[in-house]
């Protein structure tokens, strides 16, 4: 008897890292959505970039989906933070930092992505 209440634990926990995984590549779509609320209920008037909302989104189901390639619409908002920062606009801060990083990020995830799936291939 316990010990198949065990074994059911362990399942649910098994979906749960899984599902942990997943959620990984979604990281800049959340930190996007959540800065985006904040500014917007307390009275900043922004103009959300809709297509760099969506390749994060597109990026994210790619990847959970085990597209390594899904990583490439993810760096497409990095590069464009990249050129806007060359643009001097008399902004606080430069993009360029948060461009690269999100690059980074995109990059790591797609060779991951692409490493794990070889070696499911080959197993």
């Amino acid at each position: 008897m316990e010990y198949s209440l065990i074994l059911n634990n362990v399942s649910k926990v098994r979906k749960e890292v899984k599902l942990m995984k997943k959620i990984i590549y979604y990281i800049p779509l959340i930190i996007t959505a959540i800065l985006y609320g904040i500014l917007v209920l307390i009275g900043a008037r922004v103009t959300l970039n809709y297509f760099g909302v969506l390749t994060y989104a597109i990026a994210g189901y790619c990847l959970s989906k085990n597209k390594w390639w899904g990583g490439f619409f993810g760096m497409y908002p990095g590069f464009v933070s990249i050129h806007k920062s060359t643009i001097d606009t008399g902004q606080l801060f430069s993009e360029k930092p948060i461009g690269i990083v999100i690059i980074l990020f995109y990059l790591l995830c797609g060779i991951f992505v692409y490493f794990k799936n070889r070696k499911q291939v080959n197993v």
